[in-house]
């Protein structure tokens, strides 16, 4: 369905739409960089044995659920340069909150799952 042509044409002039993509662009540059927090929690769990029961159905649901929500977002992203801006965005700012909460990027904990 899509909108009012009027209603369009003043979400324009009264400049909503620009900050509906700002506010969409920054919500899924936050979501991309907690998924690589949660991915790399989840790993951890997995390689120690840990991601199990209802822990591993929920994160199975969130994978599916952020894949989704990841596809059609980079559907509407069709310039390279936009691409490429979004990478160097989750780079740059995925290093500044681990930094700001203090979490090391490098940490991988030894490997402890018994066998």
């Amino acid at each position: 369905m899509k909108p009012k042509e009027k209603f369009l044409k003043r979400a324009r002039e009264n400049g909503a739409v620009t900050r509906v993509n700002e506010l969409i662009s920054a919500a899924y540059l936050l979501n991309s960089i907690a998924y690589l927090m949660f991915t790399e929690a989840d790993d951890l769990l997995a390689e120690n044995a840990l991601r199990i029961g209802l822990l591993k159905k929920k994160s199975n649901d969130l994978y599916r659920t952020f894949d989704t929500y990841a596809a059609e977002v980079a559907s509407m992203v069709t310039s390279r340069e936009k691409q490429d801006d979004y990478f160097h965005d989750i780079d740059t700012y995925n290093a500044a909150i681990r930094k700001m909460l203090g979490i090391d990027q490098d940490t991988n904990p030894k490997n402890t799952t018994e066998k």
